[in-house]
């Protein structure tokens, strides 16, 4: 793979450090059951995925931005907060 002209090479091996999981669905039936928590909690899910949505942001208007954690909005960049949300599609039924 090469990034910005620069060839990468893939890491030799990654450490095992957490058991494997036995897959979305049936963790999610195992929490079911005994009303853990899943793996993927919406919780964790949210944590993890706001950082690649605000790089994506960044990456689209090609430049540097400043979050508000706490407001969870960028500082002083109406554009960027425009890029926060969007509007729902149509709804729909199955009848």
């Amino acid at each position: 793979m090469t990034i910005n002209g620069e060839k990468m090479t893939d890491i030799a091996s990654v450490p095992i450090t957490n058991p494997r999981s036995p897959g979305h669905q049936q963790n999610f039936i195992d929490c079911v059951k005994s009303r853990r928590q899943p793996e993927s909690n919406l919780a964790y899910a949210r944590e993890m995925t706001i950082p690649m949505h605000l790089g994506l942001i960044s990456y689209r208007l090609k430049r540097e931005l400043t979050w508000n954690a706490k407001k969870e909005k960028f500082v002083h960049d109406q554009e960027a907060n425009r890029l926060l949300n969007r509007k729902p599609r149509k709804e729909w039924d199955l009848v």
